[in-house]
């Protein structure tokens, strides 16, 4: 508790603008880091990329078993909806890499495109952060963890369903444009939504803060793990073609993101 207390102690408001410096100038140098590898080509292996997903897979199942006992002790639905969340996206994430490994094989041309796991997966998490505040917010608390767990359930499929028929719909699969300055500019929409998501929880930390309870601490965690996933969605913005710099950046802040949570 005395590192979290000195977390918390960074928001004091004897600090002024210190906290919005240091995150601007974090900011700066992320995006530094990003330009610079797409830049200078750097480029990873499948491999490797393979590692990353089950790595983050791996978390985000400690995550959820860590989290249901949080539901547990504590009826956090907000906790429990993300348990769900987290295992769901991904396996999507995890299982699609077996996709694009079967696309590898038609050629150079299929680094240009972006797999379906990927964004079905990370704008399905974006969703349920969201959900899961909008569930905390507006709709009764039940002390019962069957109905709990029920309603949690059906936030997650309803949210899985939408995410889903959303992406099924699109007219093709995105491409990366290579000339362009934001080679994939469709990662605005999971990155918008963890952004807003990341504002939300950072407002509800500085509403529970002054109690210096374990929820705010919670909330926190969830204000950088939407930060940090942000990040992600903006570094792979960047990207002109899988396996490149700028996608293992992305890479490496989603699983930095799924190992803040444990």
């Amino acid at each position: 508790m005395g590192d979290w207390a000195n977390v918390t102690g960074f928001f004091r408001k004897d600090r002024g603008n210190l906290p919005a410096i240091i995150f601007s100038l974090l900011a700066a140098l992320f995006l530094s880091c990003v330009l610079y590898a797409r830049n200078t080509h750097v480029s990873g292996s499948p491999t490797t990329y393979l590692y990353l997903e089950v790595g983050g897979s791996l978390l985000c199942f400690c995550y959820a078993a860590n989290a249901l006992v949080r539901f547990r002790g504590t009826h956090d639905r907000i906790a429990l909806i993300l348990a769900f969340g987290f295992v769901l996206s991904g396996t999507i994430e995890t299982l699609g890499y077996f996709g694009l490994n079967s696309l590898l094989r038609t050629g150079p041309v299929a680094l240009s495109h972006v797999p379906m796991g990927w964004m079905v997966g990370r704008t399905l998490l974006a969703v349920l952060l969201l959900a899961a505040l909008a569930v905390e917010r507006f709709m009764p608390t039940s002390r019962q963890p069957s109905r709990e767990t029920a309603g949690a359930l059906f936030v997650v499929a309803g949210a899985a369903y939408v995410t889903s028929a959303a992406f099924i719909a699109a007219p093709a699969t995105p491409v990366a444009q290579v000339g362009a300055f934001f080679s994939r500019p469709w990662e605005v929409l999971p990155g918008g939504l963890f952004a807003f998501a990341a504002y939300f929880f950072y407002r509800r930390f500085q509403l529970e803060k002054k109690n210096e309870s374990e929820a705010s601490l919670y909330d926190y965690s969830l204000f950088l793990v939407a930060l940090l996933n942000t990040a992600c969605h903006l570094a792979a913005a960047f990207s002109r073609h899988l396996f490149d710099g700028p996608f293992f950046l992305a890479e490496l802040s989603k699983v930095a993101s799924y190992g803040i949570m444990l």
